[in-house]
């Protein structure tokens, strides 16, 4: 498919590594107020590098780390973009044993409208043992998952940077532009394990 312009956004891509060499990506999408400068992404791979260290990485396994983030500007297909490296990556807080690299937990990214276009969701990278119980999360490590993300979206509206679900696609038909809408409510639909197959290695 043909580039699809998303005005005023940013794709933001974190890359994830495991012990073993495994590789895993987020794929999260912001909305700016104004057209996006450099310095505009810089902000927000900050605010994604502070989430992690304050917030998401004691969910994590401490043998999984945070590599690398790397913002892009989808406003055009040739523009600017910010990369992150991390030398030696920045590890997980959990030392419970590291599940498989495609057990996830998903939480869904709501907006205030209903339909497919209007709905989003990131896959929790780096799981451990002690957070599963059978086939489901336990309780307060999925609460405390979607509120994580929770807290990412607050984080990146103080940097005039909002959380946005992209639909590049209505009725099979690509769009001109992509459309863009907020998210407003992160929820868990249940606390079942899920499964990301291509991040087997």
């Amino acid at each position: 498919m043909a580039f699809i312009p998303a005005q005023y956004c940013a794709k933001l891509v974190p890359l994830f590594e495991y012990a073993n060499g495994n590789q895993a990506v987020n794929v999260l999408t912001f909305n700016h107020a104004e057209a996006v400068f450099a310095s505009d992404l810089e902000l927000l791979t900050d605010v994604y590098q502070a989430w992690w260290d304050d917030t998401a990485a004691p969910f994590v396994a401490n043998t999984v780390k945070l590599m690398s983030i790397t913002a892009t500007d989808l406003t055009n297909a040739d523009g600017l973009q910010h990369v992150v490296a991390i030398p030696g990556g920045s590890p997980g807080g959990n030392t419970g044993a590291v599940m498989p690299a495609n057990v996830t937990f998903t939480t869904t990214f709501k907006t205030a409208f209903s339909g497919r276009s209007f709905r989003g969701r990131a896959y929790w990278i780096g799981l451990c043992e002690n957070q599963v119980v059978g086939d489901l999360l336990d309780a307060t490590q999925a609460e405390n998952i979607r509120d994580a993300w929770e807290t990412l979206g607050a984080g990146a509206l103080e940097s005039q940077w909002t959380h946005s679900v992209l639909s590049y696609v209505a009725a099979g038909v690509p769009r001109v532009t992509a459309e863009i809408t907020q998210v407003t409510t992160y929820v868990n639909y249940d606390r079942r394990v899920d499964t990301q197959r291509r991040r087997l290695a």
